[in-house]
């Protein structure tokens, strides 16, 4: 069984250009490597953060004002246009050996922009070890296992599959017994912890669990 802790285990952190999380939240994780994702740099340097790279297509940094102060050797231009930015920072860590990621920024803007950064966590789920952190929220990719979560009674956890899974739990208020997540017919989400843990037992397919963030 894995025991899944509130507090993830990280080797590096990815800022994507959606919703900033404020200065407060990214100087938090300034102790590891920050990668941001193209105009995600020249966000974080107009808030007087320095990512240690910068990886992306430069559409959004290379012209940028921000972008004329900062190491070019940093600058990791990437013009392939079959990924997204992030994707390229997720090729760029796996590179470096950087294989557990905290990525932040990742939904806000457009609606396709999130969607498509969903389809590119999933596409390296099983290579990579990633976490999402969002709103005091840290977010899973859980795979065919068993897993065992601490968090305090009557605290949150979602269960949204991908796209599908059979699902069961044990200490949740709504339990599930060997039932079918999918997408377009049944999600769990806004779960109830009914006990200071809960396991999540992934009999197929794949999930991903939102947990509150330490």
């Amino acid at each position: 069984m894995k025991i899944i802790e509130k507090k993830f285990e990280y080797d590096a952190v990815i800022c994507l250009m959606g919703e900033f999380p404020g200065e407060n939240t990214v100087r938090k994780f300034s102790e590891k490597p920050l990668i941001a994702a193209d105009g995600a740099g020249k966000v974080l340097l107009e808030h007087g953060i320095m990512p240690d790279y910068v990886v992306g297509d430069g559409d959004s940094f290379g012209e940028s004002e921000p972008a004329k102060n900062f190491p070019s050797e940093r600058f990791v231009k990437d013009p392939d246009q079959e990924t997204n930015d992030f994707e390229k920072c997720l090729i760029f860590s796996f590179h470096k050996c950087w294989n557990r990621l905290l990525i932040i920024g990742f939904s806000g803007g457009l609606l396709e922009h999130t969607l498509n950064n969903w389809s590119v966590l999933k596409k390296y789920s099983a290579t990579l070890q990633l976490a999402v952190y969002e709103h005091g929220r840290i977010s899973y990719v859980l795979q065919k296992g068993k897993y065992e979560f601490h968090a305090k009674p009557g605290e949150l956890i979602s269960l949204i599959p991908q796209p599908s899974a059979v699902v069961t739990t044990h200490n949740l208020s709504y339990p599930l017994k060997n039932e079918r997540l999918e997408l377009g017919y049944r999600e769990g989400a806004r779960n109830v912890f009914a006990a200071d843990y809960a396991t999540v037992e992934i009999v197929e397919g794949e999930v991903l669990a939102f947990i509150p963030a330490d």
